[in-house]
């Protein structure tokens, strides 16, 4: 019987692992994925299995002849629902599919190969010293400094909206449905703001579109009487009103200190956290020889609180003792 020879250790066995597993990678140069059948490529490179839908170059999704995109795989087990499950699951991302962030009581799904939700840090973050937020697009950085897909028209620095490759101003996105209308769709109704879509002003008998993050439009926010806790309002001052009257006082403070507590004050005022004549008080120290100032304070309160300051020609006296509040 002939001696079994012996394993030789050293370079020849490493070089017969390097081999068989490098067979088994992508031949693309420098990609470490899983080669499919003959090909010798990956799915991303080409290899497997391809949609057979026209026009498709992805991969085919499990035993089907489509990728995800076009219907292939597992679908989603939730009524009505006709995504892609995710992962493992049973399910797609909206329906609770796929892993979960492990932040506390986070409900989102994990990004990219980590344990978290974008918000909480997951997936790929700019690369920019000091930047907390999340890369976007082919670069290593948020859009803010230079990362995110830009739109393919001539000179244009707008990012690109959907897989059209161009921003909404020069046509990509959702578009909206009304016939012969270009503006881009708001939302899930598939309708631009002047046809119906997106969120709407909360005023009564206002069918204008909502402004930003706020539940009202432009202009019925300036005209929104601010509210006090318990009902009410603060002397029927509006939101345009407000916010001139905390421009005037921040411009005239350059203390951000000052500004701050003047902040703290209004706070309490609106929340009825001090009643009025203690808020008064305390502004009658804060904005000690600015009469406009203390003044225009009436504006948040009502016709039972009213300041006004004694002349001082006829009473010479301090200006702690010569303001009043008529009540």
């Amino acid at each position: 019987m002939a001696a079994t020879p012996p394993i030789s250790s050293g370079s020849g066995l490493s070089q017969q692992l390097n081999n068989s597993s490098s067979s088994k990678l992508c031949q693309v140069e420098g990609c470490q994925k899983g080669a499919r059948d003959a090909s010798g490529r990956c799915i991303s490179h080409g290899g497997g299995r391809r949609c057979q839908k026209p026009d498709c170059q992805k991969g085919a999704e499990g035993k089907t002849v489509y990728c995800k995109a076009h219907g292939g795989g597992r679908r989603c087990e939730y009524l009505g629902c006709t995504k892609g499950a995710e992962g493992s699951t049973d399910f797609c991302i909206a329906h609770g599919g796929g892993r979960r962030c492990n932040h506390e009581d986070c409900t989102r799904s994990a990004w990219g190969r980590t344990e978290f939700c974008v918000k909480h840090g997951g997936g790929a973050r700019c690369k920019t010293y000091g930047c907390g937020k999340s890369a976007s697009g082919p670069l290593p950085f948020c859009r803010a400094h230079g990362g995110g897909k830009k739109c393919s028209h001539e000179d244009c620095t707008g990012f690109a909206r959907g897989r059209s490759g161009l921003c909404l101003m020069h046509g990509g996105g959702k578009r909206c449905q009304r016939e012969n209308c270009t503006k881009s769709a708001e939302g899930l109704s598939g309708l631009c703001i002047s046809h119906g879509g997106g969120r709407r002003c909360q005023s009564i008998g206002c069918t204008k579109g909502a402004k930003g993050s706020k539940m009202f439009c432009k202009a019925c926010i300036t005209k929104r009487p601010l509210t006090i806790d318990g009902g009410g309002n603060m002397g029927g001052v509006t939101t345009g009103d407000a916010l001139n009257y905390l421009k005037a006082v921040k411009d005239k403070f350059e203390d951000s200190e000052k500004y701050d507590t003047f902040l703290e004050v209004l706070n309490d005022c609106k929340h009825q956290g001090v009643d009025t004549s203690g808020v008064i008080a305390r502004l009658k120290d804060l904005f000690k020889g600015h009469d406009d100032l203390l003044l225009g304070f009436n504006t948040y309160l009502s016709k039972e609180y009213q300041i006004t300051i004694l002349p001082e020609d006829d009473f010479p006296i301090d200006f702690l003792d010569k303001v009043e509040v008529c009540i």
